[in-house]
């Protein structure tokens, strides 16, 4: 630098600076540092001061679906949340838990596979609140049976597929909903009244007199595509979920013409729940009969609240389009 520059700027930046001026960079490092330190705080932990639990028992086949659902805890207002404790298990267990049990021994909510189960409960207090899901009941078999029968072409009645010329696999009619719905649907597509009751009777005594096969075997031999293979009713969202589940399975659903029970998934109020507790159970209530849960479901292989087809229901469906993309005509 010269002899004759101007050195005045350089003297002005290395004065000390004003006293007020090192006072208000404080105060704004000082603030900053607080609006850093309160996000940080803010952004640690879930923001719940206050969990209630809320017990879940659901049919085994949505376990799955209400975890995921269930998984985040749900937001009650005021710092309170709601977290659920899911437990997937047999509906006849829960209905001999609602008879032997009390208190923290018994869900607060309720999801079995149909509402059957809520008439078997007696006395229970069971306040139904919805529909998580639905799936119709049809009859599996495979493929290169359904073929033989010209059941392909021509779904049958009911009566006539539950008549005993093809032998079937009845399901435990203590445990299982859809065996008592495929009766409920013979009785239904002849009328009522003696000669349908007759014809329930009389199906349930040629599945007896059959050839002896379980369910488990009727599942196996339609998978393996047998032509023989007996017929095994079964809700469509069991054959969907089975055939996701197998390469190369031959297992197929029939519906039969008069239309399927549905199996309704009924989402219950078991008993009262406290002021405590009221709000935590109401906004598990809504997170199972939410969209997103319908969303869940159809992703599952079951229809929603609304009978809306499932997604990407694969061949045991796509070979019966018509009767796999829209709601089934009874309930």
């Amino acid at each position: 630098m010269g002899r004759h520059a101007d050195t005045t700027s350089a003297r002005r930046v290395q004065r000390p600076a004003p006293i007020a001026l090192i006072v208000a960079l404080l105060v704004v490092a000082l603030v900053a540092g607080g609006v850093v330190w309160w996000l940080a705080g803010s952004g640690s932990g879930d923001g719940c001061e206050n969990t209630r639990t809320v017990r879940v028992t659901v049919a085994p086949e949505l376990g799955d679906v209400a975890r995921e659902l269930l998984a985040e805890p749900q937001d009650l207002g005021g710092g309170a949340c709601a977290a659920a404790e899911v437990t997937a298990q047999e509906p006849l267990q829960t209905v001999g838990d609602l008879g032997a049990l009390e208190g923290p021994g018994l869900p607060q909510v309720w999801v079995p596979d149909s509402s059957l189960w809520a008439v078997r409960a007696g006395d229970a207090p069971l306040d139904a609140s919805g529909s998580m899901a639905t799936s119709p009941v049809v009859l599996g078999t495979s493929s290169a049976a359904a073929d033989e029968l010209g059941w392909s072409a021509t779904p049958p009645p009911w009566s006539e597929a539950l008549s005993g010329a093809r032998p079937v696999a009845v399901p435990d009619l203590a445990t299982s909903a859809e065996g008592v719905s495929a009766l409920a649907a013979v009785r239904s597509s002849l009328g009522g009244g003696d000669a349908a009751d007759n014809a329930v009777v009389q199906a349930v005594l040629a599945a007896r007199r059959g050839p002896s096969v379980t369910p488990a075997e009727a599942l196996g031999a339609a998978q393996a595509g047998d032509p023989d293979a007996p017929l095994l009713p079964m809700s469509e969202q069991e054959v969907i979920s089975t055939n996701r589940g197998a390469e190369d399975s031959s297992l197929v659903a029939v519906y039969p013409a008069e239309g399927s029970p549905e199996l309704d998934y009924p989402v219950l109020r078991v008993g009262s729940a406290s002021d405590d507790d009221r709000a935590a159970v109401d906004a598990v209530v809504r997170r199972l009969t939410s969209e997103a849960a319908g969303t869940a479901v159809l992703a599952a292989g079951f229809r929603d609240a609304e009978g809306t087809a499932p997604t990407d229901p694969g061949p045991a469906c796509a070979r019966r389009r018509p009767r796999c993309s829209r709601s089934t005509p009874s309930r």
